[in-house]
């Protein structure tokens, strides 16, 4: 008895373990300059350039905006919030030249997931000093006609529905050898 009860537990564990943060690592934008991804709160982008790593984080899903973490060079930058349609210019290197464009294309308070497109702006690969700063200034940016976010299957809605199928075969399987332990 002791030993299916440790299994169901390795088992909870393990399907937790699914739904942990993920980091997406986009390719170099030299070859391919627009990137986009579906993310779920806590999960990131990562990518490196100009001569350092740098790491877009989904903090938040609210209802009508996400809260975006920004790490340049591996420093916190801060936290910058975006609504649909908007999108925030990010200087990399301080050379108080935008580098990259960062977008909220769509999002899903319901599902807790966005989707972020990141765009290397004409004269990225320009020589620069190092560094980094995010653009203050939030623009507005015409609506697009991407698929929406909530006709995707959510990978949160497997590892829910995982844990419960575990809960009841744990279940049925403590009734069964209590049952025929009496």
């Amino acid at each position: 008895m002791k030993k299916i009860f440790l299994y169901f537990l390795i088992g909870l564990i393990l399907v937790q373990s699914l739904n942990a943060a993920e980091i997406y690592e986009f390719e170099s934008f030299s070859e391919s300059p627009e990137q986009a991804v579906f993310l779920y709160e806590r999960d990131g982008i990562k990518f490196s350039e100009k001569n350092g790593e740098h790491v877009i984080l989904l903090e938040k899903v609210k209802e009508d905006s996400i809260d975006l973490s920004f790490f340049i060079y591996k420093e916190n930058r801060g936290i910058l919030t975006l609504r649909l349609g908007n999108y925030v210019n990010v200087d990399v290197d301080r050379d108080f030249k935008d580098d990259f464009k960062v977008s909220l294309k769509d999002f899903s308070f319901d599902l807790k997931k966005a989707s972020i497109r990141v765009e290397a702006l004409p004269g990225f690969y320009e020589e620069t000093n190092t560094n980094g700063d995010i653009s203050s200034t939030l623009k507005n940016e015409p609506e697009t006609t991407e698929s929406s976010i909530l006709n995707q299957l959510p990978n949160q809605m497997i590892g829910i529905t995982l844990t419960i199928l575990i809960i009841v075969i744990g279940l049925v399987i403590f009734y069964l050898f209590k049952k025929f332990n009496h």
